[in-house]
């Protein structure tokens, strides 16, 4: 597990694009309709999620550093089951893991130049 700073996480979310590999709410898998999307998050806060048909969505995301970690904050105009205040759980170079609570879960892989990153 990789300990972030606010400026190191930032940096490597706006390096390159993430697939969505695995999202879970309330111990529900919510998985299909976002399995293979992506999630870019451009250093200026701005959040694009793109489905695998195409359809995107814009939306905000923001870091900050609490007595539990980094808290990763993810908003859309629109329900998604992205729109919450995550903790980073794990990550290594290539993957990050979002929690918020008992059942919540987002597993994040980067996907570089439309390369996995394995």
């Amino acid at each position: 597990m990789k300990l972030w700073t606010k400026k190191a996480l930032d940096a490597f979310l706006g390096a390159c694009p993430f697939k969505v590999r695995e999202v879970k709410r309330g111990k529900m898998d919510s998985s299909d309709p976002y399995f293979g999307s992506t999630l870019a998050f451009a250093l200026d806060g701005t959040l694009v999620l793109t489905y695998g048909n195409g359809t995107v969505l814009k939306g905000q995301w923001n870091s900050a550093e609490t007595d539990l970690g980094m808290q990763l904050i993810l908003e859309f105009p629109d329900p998604t089951d992205f729109n919450l205040d995550w903790q980073v759980y794990r990550s290594g170079d290539r993957t990050l893991v979002l929690y918020r609570g008992q059942g919540d879960k987002i597993a994040l892989k980067k996907w570089c130049d439309g390369i996995s990153v394995d």
